[in-house]
């Protein structure tokens, strides 16, 4: 299988892996300095870029990036070679921007990917530390239906919507075709759950003077876990609480 491009953030030892594989020169100098800035923004000591063959020749991957080392960088304290690589060792910054779930390092985009039609992790921006979650996860979490969390993903909800919801299609080694699935973030997980909570409340509201037993309360309000509710919620509760009612009375 032919080497790839991609990036892999490193925490543990405060570093920054980058595969140029299937880059071109003029783009590989661009993604070299882009990185330098990006790991230098978040206090990382390290960014090391793997370019494949070792061949220094004019116009090389290697050759350009050894000599923007030794250039005097201002980002950029020394650097080591390594097999078909450097390793860059940055300068210290005494103000970092904060780790956290929004710490972001932006797409590589070959130019000589393989099979270009082939949407590869490293297309999209990678968020390290940031959790993310399937329809499915997010739905089992808050005891929901699958079909639910993508309505409101898809179309949102009286003009809310999941902040960081993305529909993304990527390539799927294992099924070797791309496949499209929806990513959720805890802030998603938690926006969705406030959404519930509003609606729950406003069920009980709705049928305060029929005076539900906490039963019936329960099944009408598990409703709203299962399909998004439409405009007339009194009217949608009251008519719910009635058919349960009925069907109890059969």
């Amino acid at each position: 299988m032919a080497s790839e491009a991609g990036q892999i953030f490193d925490n543990d030892n405060n570093r920054l892996w980058i595969d140029l594989h299937t880059c071109k020169t003029w783009y590989a100098e661009e993604v070299f300095e882009t990185k330098v800035n990006e790991a230098y923004t978040y206090g990382l000591k390290t960014v090391e870029f793997i370019y494949g063959t070792p061949d220094r020749y004019e116009g090389s991957i290697e050759q350009c990036l050894t000599d923007r080392c030794a250039s005097g960088h201002g980002l950029i304290e020394g650097h080591d070679k390594i097999h078909a690589g450097v390793v860059v060792k940055l300068r210290h910054n005494p103000s970092p921007a904060p780790r956290d779930e929004n710490m972001c390092f932006s797409p590589i985009k070959p130019q000589h990917d393989n099979a270009r039609w082939r949407n590869h992790s490293y297309h999209f921006p990678l968020y390290p530390l940031r959790m993310v979650f399937g329809s499915a996860m997010v739905a089992e979490r808050l005891d929901v239906t699958p079909d639910l969390v993508l309505a409101i993903a898809r179309d949102g909800f009286r003009g809310a919507t999941l902040p960081d919801a993305e529909r993304r299609t990527e390539w799927d080694p294992e099924w070797r075709k791309n496949l499209t699935t929806w990513h959720f973030t805890q802030r998603d997980v938690n926006t969705l759950e406030g959404m519930l909570s509003q609606l729950s409340e406003e069920y009980r509201r709705a049928l305060a003077d029929r005076e539900p037993n906490a039963e019936e309360l329960a099944a009408v309000i598990g409703s709203v876990r299962k399909v998004v509710p439409e405009e007339g919620i009194p009217r949608q509760a009251k008519s719910l609480l009635t058919r349960l009612r009925k069907q109890h009375t059969v």
